[in-house]
């Protein structure tokens, strides 16, 4: 698991050459029993369940009441290699976002047009003006802790790196945030950035 996280932090761009030219010549002592590269990728897997309980007790910070969610989507492979990907076969689909088509997963889908619109309360409305906050969020996830590259070998690898670039996130000393307060007589929001 601590190979894993501390991938996320570094500013290496691949996996394998961070495990083998980074993890196997100066990580010796913190590591001597260490596996090959493809033993490595083989049973990385099998600390999933870990992951996830590290997750959820220790990274997740405590809920203030208000939860941003916002849709992206992470590309598995360059648009000309849709047709050869068979590591997300029947998992992945094309789709089409703002910035184009590609060839992935969306986490989450936002309001469709045949959906109901549903009236905003005047809170509601104040906090979706900071929705830039989780844009730069995913940004960071994808850019900083590298959750959409295209060398995923299987489904398995995929979600560990997903989970380790969450953990990793958890870590970052700069996070964006809002600052809020609420005024209890009229139940007004005030919001700082």
């Amino acid at each position: 698991m601590t190979i894993l996280l501390c991938f996320h932090f570094g500013s290496f761009h691949n996996f394998k050459h961070y495990y083998l030219f980074y993890v196997k010549e100066h990580l010796r002592k913190e590591f001597p029993k260490q596996l090959s590269y493809n033993r490595y990728i083989e049973i990385e897997h099998k600390v999933a369940i870990p992951m996830v309980l590290f997750l959820k007790l220790i990274c997740f910070g405590e809920c203030s009441g208000i939860t941003f969610v916002d849709s992206t989507k992470i590309a598995i492979c360059h648009n000309k290699r849709i047709k050869r990907n068979k590591v997300f076969k029947g998992m992945a689909e094309v789709g089409k976002s703002s910035m184009g088509w590609f060839y992935g997963i969306h986490l989450v889908t936002g309001i469709k047009s045949n959906m109901k619109n549903r009236l905003m309360s005047l809170r509601d409305r104040i906090l979706l003006r900071k929705r830039s906050v989780i844009e730069t969020i995913n940004d960071e996830l994808k850019n900083i802790c590298q959750i959409e590259h295209s060398r995923h070998r299987g489904t398995a690898n995929f979600l560990m790196n997903l989970l380790a670039a969450l953990a990793a996130y958890c870590f970052f000393d700069k996070k964006p945030s809002i600052r809020f307060e609420r005024e209890l007589p009229d139940r007004q929001l005030a919001l700082f950035y």
